[in-house]
Order: structure tokens, then C-alpha cells, then sequence
């Protein structure tokens, strides 16, 4: 895990790039402690490599020279790469990066890990290659040089990069399959400039954050803008399962490599079957990703996504540690420590529970800000969690992130017997039967007509109407949000049923952009590498397979998945009511937070971006307890977001 920069200049005769990336690598130190280094394409087309002040000893007395000391640093180039290291799988210097190919004509910047390299590397000796390292760097540099731009069809991991190929004078850049490693660029008719952090390309003074109407209108819907749009104007971030090639003329070339199957249900296979291929596949993923020479750590709730992965865990490594969020003065409603604790039990597995408190999110609000990079009305409680895995030394920790999505655990797969073209007087003849909510309120609207929409109105934290009162009418998008999300996943998608199109379009908006994000942020904020085992592509490539009838079975969702998990859990997490791995932000916002939030409400009804008005009238019904919790804490953050990246100077949010 490791955080990578580059800017590729148009300019026939170079420009002085060396400062604008040294600014880059420098902002993302967290996510790159233990090493770094710089690649720079001189005129003449040669590679020159650099270190800087985290690069080991060793390598500097090898004869890498620092990059701010060289002459290089004021002068002219084509292209600049910078990486920062955290170190998990080959700890010494063989993984350095920027790295080189034999030849000289390919050099890599590259975030992640690619689980199927051993086995990769094994094919490639086959093939003539040798190797120079122990590292998956070295083995994802050699696949580009053996299949170039399919190479990404052959690697199962979570993944970024950006390959300088000289003899095809191009940048080539890919993301993994579900998203899981961020990739932000922008172009100017000058340089093509990407980094692993939206603040990486900011702090590289090639770009003055300005806010995008849509993609803002969107991150107050969603609490993030649907990718590829970001609430940054210029800023996109690479698809999921995408390459991009950048030619030095300025070209962008977007290809995708691959897409979430639908209609492949096989409906001859039995519920035993079915049992099978989720706990082959189970096993397979969580053994990948505890591949590791650092010590590592799973994210455990009481639920049985976290507690299934921790299970199998357990019997693939001899000593797991495991950690779980408490907080003082909770409710049963979050606090799962009671069910988590007796897995623990059974496994013998190294239980740590991290008490936590309104005043400690106080206390790091400026980190979290700074991690959502947009406005989004959550608590990080995955940063609090990471922040307790960072003290005990532990560089990894896995996340069951995927199992709701992938299975049905969502209370809206209720909604399972309607045909998947929907038909809206369907839904008020159901209204009553459903929960109060979200669900319920988009119901009895009744205006969805297709998954696209439904999952819009389930998933929207402000409303269309509502946002158009909110904001002014030039950040508010002609096409309304179920419109821009269905041209972007769905457009020309069929699929078999009710249940599948909610699994698509969960994994596609709400964990490949909302949920992927903040974890990888977070966890990355406290120099932390996340994997989520149930989010590994071969596996969801088998979920699909499986009939919607095993995963949603009369009242019981999740269905095969529980039925995988009796295999390893206690009863009393088998039968815990999904909580959610969240904070009891009511309680907070509600209580020692009010002040707080109430002086930043009126802060923002100053905003010109937002209608004033509207803003003080919510400011007062949240004063009066009337406003949910959840809206003025969306509301809070929006105003911070301001402060943090738009407003000239961008002083503290504290």
C-alpha cells in the first residue's frame, strides 16, 4: 500500500516539474512512510532516478541522489513520477519505487497489492522473464512487458498505477476491478497530473479547487459524487475496472476491462451447491489477502460479515488480532463488543476493544476532513477503529466489507417478488407492509420505475427537491440524479431480477464509491493498508452466479451466507440484528456536539453557493430538534469541506 503522483507534461520543451511532485509526495506521507522516490523523463528521453529525505540509507549510497539537490529539480522534463512507500510485502529495498525494467523502457508508480503474485511470477519464469526481487511490483512491471495492456486481466488484487512505456510514449494507468485504490487526475492543455489523494493533486499548485456544480449537487445526495464526477471542478477519479492512456499530445483513451456479471444466475444449481462455492471462495479470498510480512489485523463487529472473514481468518493464520469500536455511554443499538468478544473466545484470537467518545472526534476532526475530501454526513468511525490498529504496531487489517451488498442484507431486498421492471403503483400498494424511513418515504412517491431509481431514492440524503432549496440554481444539474446515475452504471444493463439489480447497483455506487473511499482513506490516514476479502473479484463473479432465491429465502437474507457462516459462528452472532459498523451520531450531534454544529450551520447560510434563507430555517429547526441529526451533520460537513479545500488560504477546521 503506497501512495503514487506523476504529472505528464504537452509541452514540447518540458517544464520545471520536479518542485510541483516533490509538494505531491510530500502531502501524502501517511500513506508512505518507510520509503520514496522520483522517476523524471529528461528532454533527451532518458530515465533519472531520485530519492528523497525517507529514502533508506542503503539506497542512497548506492548512488540514488536526492531530488531537491539535483539539477533536475529546476530544470525542464516530460514527465514526473513520485511514489511513497508502506512497506507489506517484500520489506526491503528490492521494492523500491519508482521502479525500472531491465531495458530501461518502462518505469511503474504503483499503490496496492496484487494477492496472485506468486503464482503470476510462476507463469512468467515459464514464459523467459527473470526476476530481480521478491516484490508484486516487480511481477506487475513484468506481466505489462509480457501481455502490455491486458495484463490487468490477470491479476487479482486492489490496485493502482501508472506505467512510462518509452517505446509506446504513453502513460498507461489502471484501477482494480471494484475501485478499492483510488486514482484522481486532472488535464490542462499544459500536463496531465494524477495522484492517489484529490489533496495530492491540490497540494501540487498546478490547481486551484474551485467547486463542481453537478458533482457537489451529487456528494450532498450521496455523501460523495458518484465516480468518475468528484465535488472538485476538473478533478475525475479513473473508473473501476478501467485503463487510461495518455498520449504526450494530450489524448485520453479510457478502456474497460471489466464490469460486475449480470444475468449468469445458474438456476440449476442446488442450495447445497451454492453453500459450497460461497465457502470455497470465502477461503480463498481471506488466504490471499493474509499474505503479508508485517503483522496484520481484522475489523471485528458482532455481524456476521466481519465475524465469517475473522473465522476463516483464524484458520489460515495462528496469531490474528482482531479489534472492536466500543463507546462510552452507548446503546445495544452499536455497541457489538459482547458478540464480538465471544468469537474471539472460540478462535483464540487476540481481542483488542477501542473505546471511543464524542470529544476524540472533536479532537481529529481536522484528519477526518481531510479524509472524506468531500462532504459526507458520516462519522468516520473507521478512522477511530485504524487509529487503535496504528497504536498496537499493525500495518494490515482486514474489513468484511461487501457481505450486504453482495447477499441481500439490506432492508430494501424486501422488495425481492417485484418484477425488475418496475411498475410504480406497485409500491403504495405495498407502503404500508414496509419500515418507516427512507424506504418507505420512497415508496410512497412512487416514482420509481427502474432499479436505477429506487436505489437513488433509498440511497439519496437529500432529495432532489431538497437540494435544489438548498443550493443556487447554477449548481443544480438539469437531469435529475436517477438520470445521471443510470448513464453512468446501469445504461443498457438488463438484469435477471429484482434482487441482482440491487446487488449491482449497491456494489457499484455505495461501496465502489461511497464505502471503498472512506475506508481506504482512513485507514491509509493512520498508515494503514485495508483488504476486504469479500470484495475480491472472483468471489463476486461466483455471487452472481448463484440464485437470487438462495440469497433471499422467505423472511432470512443473506441466506447462504448465514448458511456458510453456521459453520463457524456462535449462535448469538447468527441471530444479532444488523447494527452496522457506525457511531451513535444522534446521540452526538444531539448532545455534546450541538453547539458546535449549530455555529457552523450559520457559517454556511454565508456561503453564495447555498441558499441562505433555506439554511437558517434548518439551522433553527435543528435548534428546536426538530432536523435530524443525520442532515445538519451532512450540513456541518459541507461547511467544513469549504473551509478546508475551497476558501482562499484554506485555513483549519478546527
Amino acid at each position: 500500500m503506497c501512495g503514487i503522483a506523476g504529472i505528464l507534461c504537452f509541452e514540447s520543451g518540458g517544464m520545471p516539474l520536479s518542485p510541483h511532485l516533490n509538494a505531491m509526495t510530500n502531502s501524502m506521507i501517511a500513506r508512505g512512510p518507510d520509503d520514496e522516490g522520483f522517476a523524471l523523463l529528461n528532454l533527451d528521453d532518458s530515465l533519472s532516478l531520485h530519492s528523497g529525505p525517507a529514502t533508506p540509507r542503503s539506497l542512497i549510497d548506492s548512488g540514488l541522489k536526492n531530488l531537491t539537490t539535483s539539477p533536475l529539480y529546476t530544470k525542464p522534463v516530460r514527465l514526473g513520477l513520485g511514489h511513497r512507500r508502506l512497506s507489506i510485502i517484500d520489506t526491503s529495498t528490492g521494492g523500491h519505487q519508482p521502479m525500472v525494467t531491465t531495458e530501461g523502457k518502462q518505469v511503474i508508480v504503483f499503490n496496492g497489492e496484487i494477492y496472485n503474485f506468486q503464482e503470476l511470477r510462476v507463469t512468467l519464469e515459464n514464459a523467459g522473464h527473470r526476476f530481480r526481487t521478491h516484490s508484486d511490483t516487480e511481477v506487475l512491471l513484468t506481466a505489462y512487458q509480457h501481455w502490455g495492456d491486458s495484463c490487468v486481466t490477470h491479476f487479482n488484487g486492489d490496485f493502482a498505477f501508472a506505467i512510462w512505456d518509452k517505446k509506446r510514449k504513453q502513460l498507461f494507468c489502471a484501477r482494480d476491478r471494484i475501485g478499492i485504490k483510488p486514482f484522481y487526475y486532472f488535464k490542462t492543455s499544459s500536463f496531465f497530473v494524477f495522484g492517489s489523494d484529490i489533496k495530492t493533486l491540490i497540494a501540487s499548485g498546478l490547481y486551484t479547487p474551485q467547486p463542481d456544480s453537478e458533482g457537489l449537487f451529487l456528494a450532498m445526495g450521496f455523501g460523495i459524487a458518484p465516480r468518475p464526477k468528484t465535488a472538485f471542478d476538473g478533478i475525475y477519479a479513473l473508473e473501476q475496472g478501467h485503463t487510461l492512456n495518455v498520449t504526450p499530445r494530450g489524448q485520453l483513451e479510457h478502456s474497460r476491462y471489466w464490469s460486475i456479471p449480470t444475468n449468469i444466475q445458474n438456476q440449476k444449481m442446488t442450495h447445497h451447491e451454492a453453500i459450497d462455492l460461497v465457502d470455497h471462495h470465502l477461503h480463498a479470498a481471506v488466504s490471499r489477502r493474509l499474505v503479508a510480512d508485517v503483522p496484520l489485523a481484522c475489523f471485528l463487529s458482532g455481524g456476521i460479515d466481519s465475524t465469517t472473514m475473522t473465522a476463516i481468518g483464524s484458520q489460515h493464520c495462528d496469531s490474528l488480532n482482531a479489534f472492536t469500536l466500543g463507546f462510552e455511554n452507548s446503546t445495544p443499538d452499536y455497541d457489538e463488543v459482547s458478540e464480538a468478544s465471544e468469537l474471539a473466545r472460540r478462535y483464540k484470537i487476540n481481542h483488542i476493544i477501542h473505546q471511543t467518545s464524542p470529544d476524540l472526534l472533536k479532537d481529529s476532526l481536522g484528519s477526518w476532513v481531510d479524509g472524506f475530501e468531500e462532504p459526507c454526513g458520516h462519522v468516520p468511525a473507521n478512522y477511530l477503529l485504524s487509529m487503535a490498529v496504528a497504536s498496537h504496531g499493525i500495518r494490515v487489517a482486514l474489513n468484511g466489507l461487501g457481505g450486504d451488498e453482495l447477499f441481500g442484507g439490506y432492508h430494501w431486498y424486501k422488495l425481492r417478488k417485484l418484477p425488475y421492471q418496475f411498475v410504480p403503483h406497485f409500491f403504495t400498494s405495498i407502503a404500508h407492509y414496509l419500515p418507516e424511513g427512507r424506504l418507505r418515504k420512497a415508496v410512497l412517491l412512487g416514482r420509481a420505475s427502474t432499479a436505477t431509481q429506487l436505489h437513488t431514492l433509498i440511497f439519496q440524503r437529500n432529495s432532489d427537491d431538497v437540494l435544489t432549496k438548498l443550493l443556487t440554481p447554477n449548481f443544480c444539474p438539469t437531469q435529475s440524479t436517477a438520470t445521471i446515475l443510470d448513464k453512468m452504471y446501469a445504461q443498457n444493463r438488463t438484469f435477471t431480477d429484482t434482487v441482482e439489480a440491487f446487488n449491482y447497483m449497491d456494489l457499484m455506487n455505495y461501496v465502489g464509491n461511497h464505502h471503498v473511499h472512506r475506508t481506504d482513506q482512513f485507514t491509509m490516514a493512520c498508515s494503514i493498508e485495508g483488504r476486504f476479502p469479500l470484495l475480491d473479484h472472483e468471489l463476486i463473479e461466483a455471487a452472481f452466479t448463484i440464485p437470487s432465491r438462495y440469497k433471499i429465502r422467505g423472511s432470512i437474507q443473506k441466506s447462504v451466507l448465514r448458511d456458510v457462516a453456521k459453520k463457524y459462528l456462535p449462535e448469538r452472532c447468527l441471530a444479532m440484528r444488523k447494527k452496522g459498523f457506525t457511531v451513535p451520531l444522534n446521540a452526538w450531534v444531539n448532545g455534546p456536539l450541538k453547539e458546535f454544529v449549530t455555529q457552523l450551520l450559520s457559517q454556511l447560510a454565508d456561503r453564495p453557493q447555498l441558499n441562505g434563507t433555506e439554511i437558517i430555517r434548518l439551522r433553527n429547526a435543528f435548534v428546536a430538534g426538530s432536523l435530524p441529526a443525520s442532515t445538519a451533520w451532512h450540513l456541518s460537513s459541507l461547511e467544513l469541506w469549504f473551509r478546508r479545500f475551497i476558501d482562499p488560504g484554506r485555513p483549519s477546521v478546527s
